[in-house]
């Protein structure tokens, strides 16, 4: 039978992932219902966030779709409503549609402002996406689509929302033709993504999956069939589980992980979400059976005000101590903490509080993030609430904060730059902290080390690639940590005037005869 309806999916995504799981999972949810199997036809495209859109268009345009799909988030919103305008020019009647957690909250702002965005789902896109396609399939009375925004004359209407109530009836991602296929094809093993539950039972203001309560989880025997497929996959270079906290059920957790301990053989990498204070020695145990290579945990502020702001509970020791009994039971495995500079309610002197607080549980590297007010979360909600301003474009950036003065935000986020970029030379690491161990200063923190050091080498060794920190995208760091590190002679650069500093504090009698370089602490290092 002749397909009666083209559908083009389109996702924007990262360097080295798989094909879009979001969109093959709406397209396998849409294709249960029998009509739409027989008579819908599904072409998905991925390029990369930061293709040249000219040449992106030149692809889709040749599918001549009735519907062109896009699977939205912060980092590449924007290149796909240029993309809807560029194809509604050249196809006035096809129709253009947004989904994905970053257009939902302002869908009628979105809609209003770009008459070439045609439609916006808001929410969960299974059920929506398959009763657009059917709704397409008799004629176009989108009325009872939910989660869908939609004109309406000159006006524009929500339609009510739904979800899914049960995650079993959700269909296996991995076993989808276009995506294995894309993974058959891919140059280079990508990191595959895995959902093993939706929603998250914590409420931080920052972040919109808190929105769905209760947690929803997925049937056990689909979670262990897919990560048999990908586990085997030679192409899969690691497995990541999308989920807001794995360990928000402590029983599926053991579970799983029991079943990556036995399943898993080889060791392939399997990373996650967890918040350290809810380890315990079984779970524990059970991780370091993963063989992981790395441990990724959101720290984000240990300001009191800050995480009172922010609705988040921390308990400094428990984290602390839950930490160092990973590391012990895992001690091949690498460790990063993620900070946000320019949380409402904080600070400079305590976001130099987090950070040390960070560098202080010896982590192999730090992720420094721009604090972007999502839409959906309550700080987006309520930004006079909160002191804040953040830019109405994506990526939503933070323009003001009452606490937090421009001049000591551009200070947090360039020291946050380079204590990161520091870690990526492990000999500088170890001598601050060799330093700190022997000055016996009281009150002399691991961050004032790594502060005074940064200073002294500002101006003198490019180590920002010529750009001004505070204009950069903190998702650009990493990048650019790994472009000036393995420049010709930096690293040379950066021990010599490390010898300079540590020659500083030569004239303290007390650190004489502990000279850094003749520690038990930096022969561990």
């Amino acid at each position: 039978m002749k397909k009666t309806l083209k559908i083009a999916l389109v996702s924007l995504a990262f360097p080295d992932r798989d094909l879009s799981p979001a969109l093959t999972l709406i397209k396998r949810f849409a294709r249960l219902d029998e009509r739409i199997a027989e008579n819908v036809d599904f072409t998905t495209r991925q390029f990369l966030y930061t293709a040249d859109l000219s040449a992106v268009y030149d692809e889709l345009l040749h599918l001549r779709a009735d519907l062109y799909a896009f699977s939205c988030y912060v980092w590449n919103t924007q290149a796909a409503i240029e993309l809807c305008g560029m194809l509604k020019e050249a196809m006035p009647k096809t129709t253009t549609l947004l989904g994905g957690p970053e257009p939902g909250p302002l869908a009628e702002n979105l809609l209003a402002a770009h008459p070439y965005v045609d439609m916006i789902v808001a929410g969960e896109g299974e059920l929506p996406f398959r009763s657009l396609l059917l709704a397409m399939l008799d004629g176009g009375d989108f009325a009872r689509v939910p989660n869908l925004c939609r004109r309406d004359g000159d006006g524009l209407i929500r339609n009510p929302l739904a979800k899914l109530k049960d995650l079993t009836e959700i269909p296996s991602v991995h076993s989808d033709s276009e995506y294995t296929a894309y993974l058959e094809s891919a140059p280079r093993p990508v990191t595959a993504a895995l959902e093993t539950a939706r929603g998250c039972p914590f409420r931080c203001r920052y972040c919109s999956w808190g929105n769905t309560v209760p947690v929803r989880f997925r049937a056990m025997d689909d979670i262990k069939s897919e990560f048999r497929l990908l586990l085997a996959h030679p192409k899969v270079r690691r497995v990541y589980i999308t989920d807001g906290d794995l360990l928000i059920n402590k029983r599926r957790a053991k579970e799983l992980l029991e079943f990556l301990v036995r399943e898993n053989p080889t060791g392939k990498q399997v990373v996650f979400e967890m918040n350290p204070e809810l380890l315990d020695d079984e779970t524990i145990a059970l991780i370091s059976g993963l063989k992981s290579h790395e441990f990724a945990f959101g720290l984000q502020s240990t300001s009191p005000q800050t995480l009172a702001t922010m609705n988040r509970r921390f308990r400094p020791e428990r984290y602390r101590r839950n930490v160092v009994r990973l590391r012990e039971a895992c001690p091949d495995a690498e460790v990063l903490f993620s900070l946000i500079v320019g949380l409402p309610r904080d600070t400079l002197a305590a976001f130099k509080e987090s950070l040390d607080f960070a560098i202080s549980m010896r982590p192999h590297s730090l992720y420094i993030h721009d604090f972007l007010c999502l839409p959906g979360s309550d700080f987006h909600a309520n930004q006079e609430e909160y002191g804040i301003r953040c830019s109405p474009e994506p990526p939503h950036l933070l323009v003001g904060n009452e606490t937090f003065p421009q001049a000591d935000l551009d200070e947090a986020k360039w020291l946050g730059y380079h204590v990161s970029l520091l870690h990526y030379v492990p000999e500088i690491v170890c001598r601050l902290w060799s330093l700190r161990q022997n000055e016996n200063k009281p009150g002399l923190r691991l961050i004032d080390l790594f502060d005074r050091f940064c200073r002294q080498i500002e101006g003198k060794i490019d180590l920002t690639c010529g750009r001004n920190i505070a204009d950069v995208a903190s998702f650009e760091f990493d990048a650019m940590y790994a472009r000036t590190v393995g420049r010709e002679g930096v690293r040379a650069a950066l021990l010599a005037e490390l010898d300079s500093f540590t020659d500083s504090f030569a004239d303290d009698p007390r650190t004489v005869e502990n000279r850094p370089e003749n520690s038990m602490e930096a022969a561990k290092c």
